[in-house]
């Protein structure tokens, strides 16, 4: 018969990080800026809209990334968030 060994109790624990919330003005200074456009009305950050969106979505990167034309729904004004 083997004999397994369990890890110690220390060696288990997981690390955790505090989270860190953006204050509601600071997310309205970020939306503003990402939000911006040049003289010639075109948008300063190109990625200005996706950043907003993960704001006030609440969506990782990843997420983001996964989603496809067909998850959103414009007339429905809604998103499809299913990928595993």
């Amino acid at each position: 018969m083997r004999v397994i060994e369990l890890p110690r109790k220390d060696f288990l624990k997981a690390a955790t990080k505090e989270i860190e919330i953006i204050p509601d003005y600071r997310i309205a200074a970020l939306v503003e800026v990402a939000l911006s456009r040049k003289k010639n009305g075109k948008l300063r950050y190109s990625f200005g809209p996706a950043v907003v969106f993960l704001l006030y979505t609440g969506l990782g990167l990843g997420e983001l990334l996964e989603l496809e034309w067909l998850d959103i729904d414009f007339d429905g004004g809604s998103v499809n968030i299913s990928k595993l």
